[in-house]
């Protein structure tokens, strides 16, 4: 049985401080994703778990809500 890439992967999220629906839908995506990759890792700075996906240190990043200034940090 081959595995799927998400199987293969390390992945990276973050969690907003309002804990209203798109943070209980992060944390169930969280959830799912810890069950069926090789981890879920919870950096602290959006700019920099950009970073670890560019360098190839992790496969995939997601986070809910980001500011314009999170994105122009891990685009630099």
């Amino acid at each position: 049985m081959v595995n799927s890439p998400v199987e293969q992967s390390l992945l990276v999220t973050g969690f907003g401080y309002e804990h209203d629906d798109p943070w209980a839908t992060n944390m169930d995506l969280f959830k799912d994703f810890t069950d069926i990759s090789r981890g879920v890792r919870r950096l602290g700075a959006a700019a920099v778990d950009m970073c670890h996906v560019a360098l190839g240190i992790v496969e995939a990043y997601w986070e809910y809500r980001l500011k314009p200034w999170d994105m122009a940090a891990g685009v630099l």
